[in-house]
C-alpha cells in the first residue's frame, strides 16, 4: 500500500476519524482500503476498534492473525474475546515445552533488541562468577564441564545476538488499535506499517447482520392540504412503494405523532373559543387511534396561543408537549388517558420539540434559555429537574430524535447555513453532519429506522416540493421514497416490519 499515496491517505484519515471518535466515517475509509488491499494489517487492527459488533471484532482479528500469527495485539484481543488460539509461530505450548536449562533456547524479543541482549550478557557473566567460585573448592567433574560449556556457549550466543541487534535496522511494530487510549491533544498519527505479504486465501467477507430490506419498514407521514386546515395521514414502505392514505387519514390537525407502538396518534387542533366567537383559536392536544382519527379525545384545556410538537413515552402511557400558557413556552406531561398536565420547566425562554428517549428516563429537547435568539438542545429527566446542555454551536440545533438504542440523536442544524441532519451521541459528544452537499436545501424531521441504519427526513432539495428522503449515517446513499405533488410535513418510521 506505501506505493499508493491514495490509499495511504484514507488510511490515515481512517485513523484519524477512529481516534476522534467517528467510527462511521472510520468504517467507511477503512474498507476501502481493504477492499483495495485485503492484505494491510494496520486497515484490519483499526477496523476491529470500530466494528459494531463482536461478531465482526473477531472476524477482523482473525484476519489480522492469518496476516501475521505473531501479532500479540491481536492474540490478546482474540483472548479477552473467548477464542482459543494455537502457540505463536515459533513458540511451543505449554504441554511440549521441554526443559530448557539445559539446552538454552533462542530468545524472542520486541522492542530495543539490544538493551535486552546486554543484560541477558550481563547476567551471563554472573552465572558464569558463581559457578567459577563454587568450583574452586572440588574438582571439577563432568557435570561441570558440561554446565560450563554450556553457560560459556549461552554468552557466546547472546554476545552475537546482541552485537548482531546492534547494527540491524529495528524491527517494525505492528500498531493495533483494539487497546489504545490515545491523548486527545495529539494530532499526530501512527506510522504505517506494511506487513510481509504472506500468501492467502480468497478473502472471506466479513461477518454481518442480514439487514431487512427497505419494503420491510412502513413510513407514516402528513401531508397538508393547500390552503385548508385539514391534514391527509399515509403510510409508504420505505422501498417507495405502496402509498396508501392510512386508515380514514383526513383529520384538522397539526404536529401529528405516532405512539411507539404505532396504534395511536397525538396531534394539536386549533378550536374556536366557546365564550368568545371572535376570538382567536386555540390550540388543544387530541389523542385517537391511528386509523381513526375521527374518534379523537381531546386531552387539554389549556390557555395560550401556541402548543407544539408532542411526543410519546416508550410505553404510550404519557405524552410530553409544550404551551405558552403561562406566556411563554415551557414543557408539560400529560397522561395519555386524561388528567392534569405538569409542568416540567419554568423558565422565560422558549422549551420546545421534546422528544421522550428509549428507555423513558429522559426528555430531549430545544431551548433558547442560554442563547436567546437560538436554540440549543438540552436534556431533562422524564420527572423534572436539572437541564442538561447537549449543544453549543452557531445558528439552532432543534428537532431531536433518539436512535433506537437510545446511544445517538439527530437533529437539524443551521449551523453550517442552512438546515441540515446531524448526528451525534447522547451525551451531546462527537457530533457529524449527515446531510452535505444538498444546495442550499432545507432539511427537517429526521427519523431512524427501527434497525438504526437509515435516517428518514423531509427535505426541498428535489425542488419539487417537500419530500421525504433516507439517507445512511455515513451520507454516502440517498434515496427518495415520496414524489408527490404535495408538501410533507413531518414523516416517521413505524416500529413495525411488514412481510
Amino acid at each position: 500500500m506505501s506505493e499508493n499515496p491514495s490509499l495511504q491517505e484514507k488510511l490515515r484519515q481512517g485513523i484519524a476519524a477512529a481516534q476522534r471518535g467517528d467510527r462511521v466515517t472510520a468504517r467507511r475509509l477503512l474498507q476501502q482500503v481493504l477492499t483495495a488491499d485485503g492484505r494491510n494489517e494496520l486497515a484490519w487492527m483499526w477496523m476491529a476498534s470500530v466494528v459494531d459488533n463482536t461478531d465482526e471484532r473477531r472476524a477482523c482479528l482473525e484476519r489480522v492473525l492469518k496476516l501475521n500469527p505473531n501479532n500479540a495485539r491481536a492474540r490478546e484481543a482474540l483472548r479477552r474475546l473467548g477464542v482459543a488460539l494455537p502457540p505463536a509461530s515459533g513458540t511451543r505450548s505449554d504441554d511440549s515445552q521441554r526443559d530448557t536449562r539445559a539446552v538454552p533456547m533462542p530468545i524472542q524479543l520486541r522492542g530495543n533488541r539490544s538493551l535486552y541482549f546486554a543484560l541477558a550478557a550481563v547476567l551471563t557473566l554472573v552465572l558464569l562468577t558463581i559457578v567459577g567460585v563454587y568450583l574452586l573448592g572440588r574438582s571439577p567433574s563432568d557435570a561441570d564441564v558440561r554446565q560450563t560449556a554450556t553457560a560459556v556457549a549461552f554468552q557466546q550466543q547472546a554476545t552475537f545476538e546482541a552485537t548482531t541487534a546492534a547494527s540491524a535496522t529495528p524491527l517494525p511494530t505492528v500498531f493495533a488499535a483494539v487497546f489504545v487510549t490515545r491523548d486527545p491533544n495529539q494530532n499526530d498519527l501512527p506510522p504505517t506499517f506494511t506487513p510481509t505479504p504472506t500468501e492467502m486465501p480468497t478473502a472471506t467477507p466479513l461477518p454481518t447482520a442480514t439487514p431487512y430490506p427497505l419494503e420491510n419498514f412502513p413510513v407514516f407521514f402528513s401531508v397538508a392540504l393547500s390552503g385548508q386546515p385539514q391534514t391527509v395521514l399515509y403510510s409508504i414502505r420505505a422501498d417507495g412503494s405502496d402509498e396508501t392514505a392510512f386508515g380514514d387519514a383526513t383529520v384538522e390537525a397539526s404536529d401529528i405523532a405516532l405512539s411507539a407502538d404505532g396504534g395511536q396518534i397525538a396531534f394539536i387542533r386549533w378550536l374556536p373559543n366557546a365564550q368568545d366567537a371572535n376570538a382567536p383559536l386555540t390550540p388543544q392536544l387530541f389523542v385517537a387511534p391511528a386509523n381513526d382519527p375521527a374518534s379523537a379525545r381531546q386531552l387539554t384545556q389549556m390557555a395560550g396561543t401556541q402548543m407544539s410538537r408532542p411526543g410519546w413515552s416508550p410505553d404510550a402511557a404519557q405524552i410530553v408537549f409544550s404551551s405558552d400558557e403561562d406566556g411563554d413556552e415551557d414543557l408539560y406531561m400529560i397522561e395519555a388517558g386524561g388528567g392534569p398536565p405538569i409542568k416540567l420547566t419554568d423558565n422565560n425562554a422558549r422549551d420546545g420539540e421534546p422528544v421522550f428517549s428509549p428507555d423513558g428516563r429522559q426528555i430531549v429537547f430545544s431551548s433558547d434559555v442560554n442563547t436567546p435568539g437560538s436554540k440549543e438542545l438540552y436534556t431533562i429527566p422524564a420527572g423534572g429537574g436539572t437541564l442538561t446542555q447537549l449543544t453549543d454551536a452557531g445558528g439552532s440545533s432543534t428537532t431531536p430524535a433518539f436512535s433506537p438504542d437510545g446511544d445517538r440523536i439527530a437533529f437539524v442544524s443551521d449551523r453550517t447555513g442552512d438546515n441540515d441532519i446531524f448526528v451525534m451521541d447522547a451525551n451531546g459528544q462527537r457530533p457529524f453532519q449527515v446531510t452535505i452537499d444538498d444546495g442550499d436545501a432545507d432539511d427537517r424531521s429526521p427519523s431512524w429506522s427501527p434497525d438504526g441504519r437509515w435516517l428518514a427526513f423531509v427535505s426541498n432539495r428535489g425542488r419539487n416540493g417537500f419530500q421525504i428522503y433516507l439517507i445512511t449515517l455515513s451520507g454516502d446513499t440517498l434515496l427518495p421514497v415520496t414524489s408527490g405533488n404535495f408538501n410533507v410535513q413531518s414523516a416517521s418510521f413505524q416500529p413495525v416490519l411488514l412481510p
